[in-house]
């Protein structure tokens, strides 16, 4: 599975019930909703500007926060995506279902049993877009 676009793939209203969670204060989760909620954009080609158009999802590129919304949103969703103990498979007596680059641009899922497998990844691909 390629992360490659996920920070355009945050849901902003899951992102702020993960924020909620975790303890962040809600003066803190509004800054952050209204900076990234409302978000719109054009497109140009040649002289020619396209009307704006909402975006519903995702979290900027370039901005100095964005980096760290997306760590704990895609933590969050791995959490979810891995409470089922019985997916992954055993490691020395240890169960291991996700294993993440270190560039957050990759995942892979592992399994002992083919239908486990495609349940993990089911399940990765539902919670990728945290609707």
């Amino acid at each position: 599975m390629d992360y490659e676009k996920a920070f355009d793939k945050v849901n902003l209203d899951k992102l702020m019930t993960v924020l909620k969670s975790i303890g962040v204060d809600w003066r803190d989760c509004m800054l952050i909703w209204n900076l990234y909620q409302g978000q719109s954009a054009s497109v140009q080609l040649r002289n020619s500007l396209s009307a704006a158009r909402q975006i519903g999802r995702g979290v900027r590129q370039g901005r100095s926060l964005s980096p760290l919304l997306f760590v704990i949103y895609y933590e969050a969703m791995v959490k979810e995506a891995t409470a089922n103990e019985e997916l992954g498979m055993k490691v020395s007596g240890q169960v291991i279902s996700i294993i993440r680059y270190a560039d957050h641009k990759a995942v892979v899922a592992l399994a002992s049993t083919e239908k486990n497998l495609q349940r993990l990844t089911d399940s990765i691909s539902r919670d990728r877009s945290m609707a």
